[in-house]
């Protein structure tokens, strides 16, 4: 079974434990599409450890469509390696899959120290010839034969710990904010809907610079008050960035854009929210 890091701890935090499984069967749990964190294997399996599940079943694969479609995968049968980068607990995605070829590369292009974090570049003999009809994007995305995957990550004895998206990292007063990082930490905070939460960095034309912005779905219950929800999420994201958000928007459920493999579309949803402008849904301030 593969599914997104969100969705490990969306299943265990939302089951009534009105009914009890067996799920001595499954061989496999698989993290993939998102970043892999510790807690949310840690969590499922403190949940469904009685059903059966042992940490070796849940395991970590780095997968994408253009190299059709894995390309590294963790070793059944021990559990995945942990790893503690830039304060957050990661799981290893594993070793890259025969015939597939790996480089971590700095924003100059230059192949970083093992260790150190970097761009993912890949070739394989299963990689994509291009995208559909858009040859623009294949030249900027295919250099000569290694395709830039936008994804940050650091080897650490051959296995790959992937962080985010390059467009994740938001600097704010020269201060590098991962994004997922913080919404993973503002997404426990109740009355938002599990993975339907973004962090962006805006330009403001006023200040001249980037300022930090929440945009956060709720759940419809409406048990807990926006401002409650606000105050919880500015003293979440200062606690773990030193950072006030400039704003927090609270969302309707299903405003934010979502890929067809359940992935947030940042990019889109950060274009929607700015096309709505002063008429964009209640609970910003």
């Amino acid at each position: 079974c593969w599914q997104p890091n969100f969705a490990f701890l969306h299943t265990a935090r939302n089951d009534r434990g009105d009914r009890v499984y067996d799920l001595t069967s499954m061989k496999l749990f698989v993290n993939c599409s998102e970043p892999c964190r510790a807690n949310a294997f840690d969590v499922f399996h403190e949940r469904y450890a009685s059903a059966g599940v042992t940490m070796d079943m849940l395991q970590v694969s780095y997968a994408m469509a253009e190299n059709v479609f894995a390309v590294t995968q963790t070793s059944p049968g021990r559990p995945a390696r942990r790893s503690l980068i830039t304060g957050s607990d990661y799981l290893s995605s594993g070793r890259p899959l025969p015939g597939v070829e790996i480089r971590i590369l700095n924003a100059d292009g230059i192949e970083v120290p093992h260790g150190e974090v970097g761009e993912i570049f890949l070739r394989s003999t299963s990689m994509f010839s291009g995208y559909y009809r858009l040859p623009d994007i294949t030249a900027e995305r295919v250099v000569k034969g290694w395709y830039m995957t936008r994804d940050l990550e650091r080897m650490d004895d051959g296995e790959l710990f992937v962080i985010g998206r390059t467009d994740d990292l938001v600097i704010i007063n020269g201060k590098n904010i991962v994004a997922h990082e913080v919404e993973e930490q503002i997404g426990v905070i109740p009355g938002l809907a599990p993975g339907r939460i973004l962090t962006a960095g805006l330009f403001n034309e006023e200040t001249g610079t980037s300022e930090l912005i929440v945009l956060a779905e709720r759940t419809p219950d409406g048990l807990v008050d926006d401002a409650s929800i606000q105050e919880q999420i500015r003293a979440s994201v200062f606690a773990s960035t030193g950072v006030v958000p400039a704003s927090v928007a609270l969302l309707p459920r299903g405003y934010l854009v979502k890929s067809s493999s359940g992935k947030l579309a940042r990019k889109k949803s950060l274009e929607k929210y700015s096309a709505d402008g002063a008429s964009a849904p209640s609970g910003r301030d």
